[in-house]
């Protein structure tokens, strides 16, 4: 599919939405194929070749190669499903950074919306990550996570909004984990929220 980033505006906020990077017959074709064989990971890893195949071309490429300034590498692919129960095993709907190779970015594709779910992907800015990370509130230790900022924003002086993007069906979000602070947001009772995410690192080569 044929879809434009806007570079300067990712390199200036660190994230960004990519609009109808994948159809909407794969998306629910995806959906579908995991709800009935979420046990086969030979179908999961085609899948995510699948995606893999149709996303990573054009605009995507060449945004990446600028931002490494060189070739790059995908690892740590993965199909997550996540419901409402999510802040019970999953260590991802707390605040945290990822740690690993400098630059390394992630990509989500969401398969279903958020309108539909309401399990997105919330950030802070860059700024505000910084000082937070600095007050000790974004530790590597998952278990002293926090699953809500607002108290600790509130009490270093700074605003305690969020960035989340109106991700549609198809849709993918790029952004930096290692600079801004980001955390999953449960989906609704009964919902449940399918993504497809690419670890996105330079080329080791």
């Amino acid at each position: 599919m044929e879809y434009h980033i806007d570079a300067k505006l990712f390199s200036r906020q660190q994230s960004v939405q990519l609009r109808n990077v994948l159809p909407s017959h794969l998306c629910n074709e995806f959906i579908a194929s995991y709800k009935q064989n979420s046990d086969n990971q030979t179908l999961i890893e085609e899948i995510i070749q699948t995606c893999r195949q149709v996303i990573f071309k054009g605009d995507l490429d060449e945004l990446l190669k600028e931002h490494f300034e060189g070739d790059y590498q995908i690892f740590w692919t993965s199909y997550d499903r996540v419901d409402s129960q999510a802040e019970d095993y999953s260590f991802n709907t707390y605040w945290h950074l990822d740690y690993g190779l400098e630059k390394s970015l992630k990509l989500f594709v969401y398969l279903n919306p958020v309108s539909e779910h309401g399990g997105n992907t919330l950030m802070i800015d860059q700024e505000r990550t910084e000082t937070v990370r600095n007050a000790g509130a974004l530790p590597i230790d998952p278990d002293r996570r926090y699953f809500d900022l607002t108290e600790t924003l509130q009490k270093l002086g700074l605003g305690t909004e969020v960035i989340g993007y109106d991700l549609k069906e198809g849709d993918a979000l790029l952004f930096s984990p290692f600079i801004l602070a980001h955390k999953c947001e449960p989906p609704q009772p009964g919902h449940e929220r399918h993504t497809i995410c690419y670890t996105i690192t330079p080329s080791l080569e």
